[in-house]
């Protein structure tokens, strides 16, 4: 009976599965030649999971900068236009964070006086949060925005639109700093950040 229940279940999410794959509208895309299979394999993967995390509508949750709880507001206040976010948690390996940091400065002359770039930080030193490389980092206060990588601690990128719409999610990673540079280039094709 167990082994009925097991295939019904697959069935059930295979179906889901097709039904998402049919009703995902692509409409943005960009293009990085790969070489070897392990770099296609990690580009891939990345580029699905960020494509099936797309469109999802943040929570109107409240955030914090600095160590100033007092001051806390809801995040659609911050939504004017697009914004580039860096969500990151200090339960995370420090180098894979600044690596981040660095590829953000390289490509965004003016990075630490960008309002379209924040610095989203969990679990974060408050002596760090005041200044985080020229800039202050913007924390929640009770609720996460409801993304489906907020469970992890792994840095990841994303915009969301005046709408709390998410949209261009990725998933830096030290070991492929040419897809990150791609990313950012992207990213100021589109005129976010700029």
């Amino acid at each position: 009976m167990k082994w009925v229940a097991n295939i019904i279940l697959f069935l059930l999410l295979l179906i889901n599965s097709f039904i998402l794959w049919i009703n995902y509208d692509h409409k943005e895309e960009f293009v990085i030649d790969i070489d070897d299979k392990y770099n296609q394999q990690y580009f891939s993967d990345n580029y699905k999971t960020a494509i099936y995390s797309n469109r999802v509508i943040a929570k109107d949750c409240e955030v914090f900068f600095g160590n100033d709880t007092c001051e806390s507001f809801n995040i659609s206040q911050l939504l004017t236009d697009d914004i580039l976010f860096f969500r990151f948690s200090g339960n995370f390996c420090d180098g894979c964070n600044e690596f981040v940091i660095r590829k953000l400065q390289e490509h965004f002359d003016n990075f630490s006086h960008n309002d379209k770039i924040v610095l989203l930080g969990k679990n974060i030193n408050p002596r760090l949060k005041e200044n985080y490389n020229g800039k202050k980092v913007l924390s929640y206060k009770n609720d996460y925005l409801g993304l489906p990588f907020e469970e992890l601690d792994f840095p990841f990128m994303f915009v969301i639109d005046e709408n709390r719409l998410v949209k261009m999610i990725f998933l830096p990673d030290k070991t492929f700093p040419g897809y990150f540079d791609s990313y950012l280039k992207f990213i100021k094709e589109t005129g976010v950040a700029n």
